[in-house]
């Protein structure tokens, strides 16, 4: 039997799951400033009701013309995933399905992600 190796699974006996160096800290470019700003006001933004209606007229950025390092592709996943949270409980009644601005991106980042880790 071949022994486990933490490192193969993007683990450390020090950190477990959490990544080395933090994606929060990865610059993103300037056409995904609006969408860290957004994320980064989520807390407040909820309070309104009105969360979906600013995450539906987020712009849409298109990640497979855009050179992005891998750092950058786990810090946008973190960004769509709150941005996806928001829009799916932030207001009283759920919804099932996603805006396209939010939608198509979120597939692509985990698309750019699972083919940086070899897991196609």
């Amino acid at each position: 039997m071949i022994p486990f190796k933490l490192e193969d699974y993007d683990l450390s006996q020090e950190l477990g799951f959490l990544p080395a160096r933090s994606p929060a800290k990865a610059q993103l470019p300037q056409s995904c400033q609006q969408l860290q700003q957004t994320a980064t006001l989520l807390p407040k933004l909820l309070t309104t009701g009105k969360i979906r209606r600013v995450i539906a007229n987020l712009p849409s950025v298109n990640f497979e013309r855009e050179t992005i390092d891998e750092m950058q592709l786990r810090r946008l996943m973190q960004v769509y995933s709150y941005l996806t949270h928001g829009y799916i409980w932030g207001e009283p009644t759920a919804i099932e399905v996603l805006p396209h601005n939010i939608a198509v991106p979120f597939y692509q980042i985990a698309r750019q992600l699972i083919l940086l880790m070899n897991l196609t």
